[in-house]
């Protein structure tokens, strides 16, 4: 995960960022996000409303919603320091399950909407 200021519309706002005359990188997007936490995700994954999870360092599952604001949060209910990985299934796609990096723990929780991806692999419908 990457944060960008975009502060001259679509165009990353680094130097080590990598020239994109044509705008198709970033064509979409108008504000940037983060991930905080000690290093990148372990796993992302998007629902059917486009909004993209991402397990984090700080022990949960961070929301952005498409325009990269966070918009939800669910930690690990035993307090583990870090998730290490994380996968929609279940009834209808809408579940998630995560694992506690330091227990090994397997948790469930019912997200507010499918995923997008369903079991082998198949793309599910995206909704407005």
């Amino acid at each position: 995960m990457l944060y960008y200021s975009f502060l001259h519309g679509p165009v990353a706002a680094c130097s080590q960022c990598a020239n994109d005359p044509s705008h198709t990188t970033f064509f979409f997007a108008t504000a940037g996000s983060y991930n905080p936490g000690n290093g990148g995700p372990d796993g992302i994954h998007y629902d059917v409303h486009g909004n993209l999870w991402a397990q984090c360092g700080i022990g949960g599952i961070i929301e952005y919603d498409p325009r990269g604001f966070i918009i939800g949060y669910v930690p690990l209910p035993n307090g583990d320091a870090a998730a290490t990985n994380f996968a929609f299934g279940g009834d209808n796609n809408q579940y998630i399950y995560m694992e506690g990096a330091v227990s090994g723990t397997i948790y469930k929780f019912k997200a507010p909407y499918p995923g997008l991806i369903g079991p082998g692999g198949e793309r599910l419908a995206a909704q407005h």
